[in-house]
């Protein structure tokens, strides 16, 4: 877990300081208060002074009792446990992050960051028994999710179930971080076992902790297949129903070919073809499971390019259709470009010059549809562009990539082809 930030930390020490400022400012002075008798006042003193010292007692100890006693409220008494809990965390995460060496002396000298110096193990649990407590005042103080953006996929599961989890993950984080930091940067074979066997039991025990009918709905919610459904096909999907199925043909696929054994070993040449070929009919399953008006959605719905064009014709005023113009008009360069790419009779010249005076139409119809501002800004960042200046025929159909081809990676939506191999001379 990492420390909260700068601004969460100034708000909890900002509360306890005002918690302090109300219980001990002195009281207000008015005109119904002058009129009380002297004696009255000197018989309220003794008692409002032993009122204050067990205040300051309950205050000092931290005690939840005590402060109950005093008359903090459990809201307040929660916010001070969460501000103290910190309050330890941060002593221990400047103690052990904190490079050793300090700045230079010579204030022109570089100054070099530094490594933060190597733990212990029994400092690292001492840390992590901090975070754990840290966590837990933090819930009781603010709530489950206190920071957010956590979401809530795992609301489905009572409290006590979340708890185990949450624990499970912080048991399996303070072994991961033993591993790390005893690898010192170095990762050797039996390293990478070790990484692969904490996982596995991390998933038992996960599994342990859960009914089936809770393991099935939380991979639903949480499992890689299920991020990945959920990031590339979420925002077209018609029902529920339509996502389950979306999510077993994911699925089925990645418990083949996504495991840490299959893709922790090197794989042979035979190997990433068939894998190549398994997520080429994946793809064309899930398109036929969705329909080609929302399958040719998709692309655009993540692609950074399409976002770009889409803000440029925003801020200039331009018509709502000027980006679908544009990706119609790169589509028609994927095709030329596919075209010369196939030209195994082109010598290199020649290539040279055809992508040459390519890529000068291309660039001239992006700014006939932009306008000069506009074009200059979106050329810039437009991949397909910059594959036909660097002479690379592209497609916009992943489909169209030779069997064994590069996995297209990231939001991508153009995709470089490879040139032709030349074809084998007959054997005389």
């Amino acid at each position: 877990m990492k420390p909260p930030t700068l601004l969460l930390a100034t708000s909890l020490a900002a509360n306890a300081a005002l918690l302090a400022l109300l219980l001990f400012r002195p009281a207000p002075s008015d005109s119904a208060s002058a009129m009380v008798a002297p004696a009255a006042l000197a018989d309220s003193a003794p008692a409002s002074s032993a009122k204050n010292d067990a205040l300051v007692a309950a205050l000092a100890s931290g005690d939840a009792a005590a402060l109950t006693a005093a008359g903090i409220s459990p809201e307040v008494i929660n916010q001070l446990a969460a501000a103290r809990a910190f309050g330890r965390l941060a002593k221990l995460a400047r103690e052990q992050d904190r490079p050793s060496g300090g700045a230079p002396t010579e204030y022109w000298r570089k100054v070099r960051q530094a490594p933060p110096p190597r733990t212990t193990r029994e400092q690292r649990a001492e840390r992590a028994a901090a975070e754990r407590e840290f966590e837990a005042t933090m819930r009781a103080a603010f709530g489950e999710d206190p920071f957010g953006g956590s979401g809530d996929r795992m609301a489905f599961l009572p409290a006590a179930t979340r708890e185990k989890l949450r624990q499970i993950e912080r048991d399996y984080e303070e072994m991961r971080r033993d591993v790390s930091q005893d690898s010192d940067g170095i990762q050797l074979p039996a390293d990478r076992e070790k990484w692969r066997l904490l996982e596995a039991e991390k998933q038992r025990d996960i599994n342990a902790a859960l009914a089936p009918s809770e393991r099935e709905q939380l991979e639903l919610r949480t499992s890689r297949s299920a991020n990945i459904v959920i990031e590339r096909y979420g925002d077209i999907l018609a029902s529920e129903d339509e996502y389950k199925r979306l999510f077993a043909l994911q699925k089925a696929f990645d418990d083949k070919y996504s495991t840490p054994d299959y893709q922790g070993r090197p794989r042979t040449p035979e190997e990433n073809r068939v894998r190549s070929e398994a997520e080429r009919q994946l793809n064309d399953e899930l398109r036929a499971t969705l329909g080609e008006d929302r399958w040719a959605a998709i692309p655009r719905a993540s692609d950074n390019e399409y976002r770009s064009l889409n803000t440029i014709a925003s801020r200039l005023g331009l018509p709502a259709a000027i980006p679908d113009q544009v990706y119609a008009v790169r589509d028609t360069y994927a095709a030329q470009s596919a075209a010369i790419n196939q030209n195994v009779a082109l010598t290199p010249a020649e290539r040279r010059t055809q992508f040459t005076e390519l890529v000068n139409r291309a660039k001239a119809d992006v700014r006939a549809k932009l306008g000069p501002e506009g074009a200059d800004t979106y050329v810039r960042q437009a991949g397909w562009l910059q594959l036909l200046q660097n002479g690379t025929a592209f497609t916009t159909d992943a489909r169209q990539l030779p069997v064994g081809s590069p996995r297209p990676t990231g939001n991508a939506t153009a995709f470089p082809l490879p040139p032709p191999r030349p074809p084998v001379p007959p054997k005389p």
